[in-house]
């Protein structure tokens, strides 16, 4: 009978066929280092694994984790007014009272705030009653004003942007069309202008000057976990901010929902830019905000109602 030719090995030599693949011990496990440009697998003992640990994860990323943030809301003042002159198309003269808050996101890389609030100027002119600094509140929670190097503007009225001189070594977050509105021909009418701070809006040019106005166009992630979306209607740029925390995704909606009445009944306020947008973002909330509902009015007393008190003034969302 005629003999089949031997089959040879990998380096040509003659052999018995392919190598069966020996079953690894109990004592060994593969790696396949990054480092090797034919990536064979390297046998090694359990008990010498710690020693190639270090190398192994400089070249093995893990996935990046989402922190999970705390968010509170910080009260710095109370204002009296009427249903009829802050709801769109409101007959009642039933008494309304606004809180004016700051928001605060503590647990990653460093603080992050969102608006700044105003000064007691603005208080006194405006008949607010109960002024505290917002950088006071901010120091309550156990941050100090200059440990604070990020503030997210929802948008440029007086109650959101005036207070940014409180905070020295912060660098501002607005969108594009939100300064672009300010500053062009309509901001000045009479229609809003009494909605501004003019002082407070001046200082757009030197912050950006001394490279502290960070312009954004439309959604961003700022930080993983941290989102602005621009949902404009209140003012040409509003943005509100989702936050990942523990319990779900929370909403600070700031004026795109001024009392929980206007993102539940979507009755929107009297100051707007566009009445369609403002609508739009109402749905925006409650797509953000998930089964949970972790929706953060923006000047609404029942804020405090719905979450954990944790201090005076201090609210702790989630």
């Amino acid at each position: 009978m005629r003999r089949g030719r031997a089959r040879r090995g990998r380096h040509g030599h003659a052999g018995r066929g392919r190598r069966r693949r020996a079953d690894p011990s109990a004592r060994e496990q593969v790696l396949r280092p990054p480092h090797r440009r034919d990536h064979r697998p390297v046998r090694l003992p359990v008990d010498a694994l710690h020693l190639h640990r270090r190398s192994f994860w400089r070249y093995t990323r893990a996935p990046a984790r989402c922190p999970m943030y705390e968010v509170y809301a910080l009260k710095y003042a109370e204002r009296d007014t009427t249903k009829c002159q802050f709801f769109y198309r409101e007959a009642s003269h039933d008494p309304l009272t606004l809180h004016y808050f700051v928001w605060l996101i503590l647990g990653g890389p460093h603080p992050v705030l969102v608006d700044t609030g105003f000064l007691e100027d603005d208080a006194r002119a405006r008949h607010i009653r109960n002024y505290v600094s917002p950088a006071a509140m901010v120091e309550r929670a156990g941050i100090k004003r200059g440990d604070v190097p990020m503030a997210l503007i929802t948008h440029l009225h007086y109650d959101h942007w005036a207070g940014h001189s409180l905070f020295p070594e912060a660098q501002y977050w607005i969108q594009g069309e939100e300064v672009a509105f300010w500053t062009g021909p309509f901001g000045s009418t009479p229609a809003f202008r009494g909605s501004a701070n003019v002082d407070a809006l001046a200082r757009l040019v030197s912050l950006n000057y001394a490279n502290r106005i960070r312009v954004v166009e439309g959604d961003r992630e700022v930080l993983p976990g941290i989102r602005v979306h621009r949902v404009g209607g209140h003012t040409a740029g509003l943005q509100i901010v989702s936050v990942k925390t523990a319990r779900g995704t929370v909403v600070l909606t700031s004026d795109a929902s001024h009392f929980y009445h206007n993102v539940e009944t979507r009755q929107p306020v009297q100051i707007i830019t566009s009445l369609p947008e403002m609508l739009t973002a109402f749905e925006t909330i409650h797509e953000l905000a998930g089964a949970e509902k972790l929706i953060v009015a923006g000047h609404d007393p029942q804020v405090a109602d719905r979450f954990k008190r944790v201090d005076d003034g201090i609210v702790k969302i989630a």
